[in-house]
């Protein structure tokens, strides 16, 4: 399959997967809710161009100069795993949102059930 041979140079040929693989869950996890505008498109724009770029090296590259990136293994870790924060910190806000209505509702039931109480007690 195009470039990558594990036996004769797995580096090279772990490098492009990773470089597919993490493209690919930047593109995926990008457009997930939580995130400001600037986010989604940082995530979709390295994703797209992580994976572009493994594709290249897998099925285009004819042999040279390749550029090895550290950044190209940790961005899509940190990227990814602020996504997945932001998308617990989103779930988190809406359970507190959803308790603190739960909480109204029943002080409101609870102020209803002492004037009705109240009326009860006046009237005899």
């Amino acid at each position: 399959m195009g470039n990558l041979d594990f036996a004769n140079n797995a580096g090279f040929s772990w490098y492009c997967v990773l470089l597919l693989v993490g493209g690919l869950a930047m593109i995926v996890l990008g457009p997930l809710r939580g995130h400001s505008r600037s986010g989604v498109t940082l995530n979709l724009f390295l994703g797209i161009v992580f994976f572009c770029y493994g594709l290249y090296l897998t099925f285009g590259f004819r042999g040279g100069h390749y550029l090895v990136s550290y950044w190209v293994l940790i961005l899509p870790v940190v990227l990814v795993t602020r996504t997945i924060r932001s998308s617990n910190s989103e779930k988190v806000r809406q359970r507190e949102t959803a308790k603190q209505a739960r909480y109204a509702e029943l002080q409101e039931a609870q102020e209803a059930h002492a004037a009705a109480t109240a009326r009860r007690s006046s009237a005899t």
